[in-house]
């Protein structure tokens, strides 16, 4: 049997569908990660503050306090990201309405 030829408008559809499912699918992927990855900063702050040195141990706390910031600061760009990515969801998904 010979296999009906299709149009190009359905050949067009089919790789808009497919490229909006793959541009999807990479979206929610990208936002799992980010929010496994703020989630985590957010534990490592939690454990990272029960850690505090006393503050009459100036180098130590100042190590302790350097170290906070950095990981506030992870927790923060992870955070951007994720609230990103999830505009950027909204976005695809105004695609398909679009169509």
């Amino acid at each position: 049997m010979k296999k009906k030829e299709k149009s190009s408008d359905e050949l067009l559809a089919e790789v808009y569908v497919s490229t909006y499912k793959h541009l999807h699918d990479s979206t929610l992927n990208t936002i799992s990660f980010y929010e496994n990855q703020y989630k985590m900063y957010e534990n490592l702050i939690d454990t990272h503050k029960d850690m505090e040195p006393i503050k009459l141990f100036k180098k130590s706390h100042q190590k302790w306090q350097d170290e906070l910031d950095r990981l506030i600061k992870c927790y923060d760009d992870a955070w951007t990201n994720f609230i990103n990515e999830c505009k950027e969801l909204e976005e695809v998904e105004q695609l398909a309405v679009m169509s």
